[in-house]
């Protein structure tokens, strides 16, 4: 999971530095599945909608402090670690 803070101003930089991050360490990290979780979200419930993305991956919006989204993240976490273990 890629967790971003949704209040940055600098999102998509942020998101990339992970990636980097990733690449950087090796192991073949940037390679495994992954999914996407902006925190501090607290959108309304129709902005919760499934199947948005974030540079081209499943992106879940979260909230922290209310849990909203939460529910969904862990769905997804758990069908993600079903498929890999195919």
């Amino acid at each position: 999971v890629i967790l971003l803070d949704s209040s940055s101003e600098t999102l998509m930089e942020d998101y990339r530095t992970l990636l980097g991050e990733l690449s950087s360490y090796g192991q073949g990290l940037s390679e495994k599945p992954r999914i996407v979780a902006l925190n501090k979200a607290d959108p309304s419930p129709d902005e919760m909608a499934p199947g948005a993305t974030f540079g081209g991956e499943d992106v879940h919006r979260i909230s922290g402090m209310t849990g909203q989204g939460l529910d969904g993240l862990t769905n997804a976490l758990v069908a993600l670690l079903a498929e890999m273990d195919d």
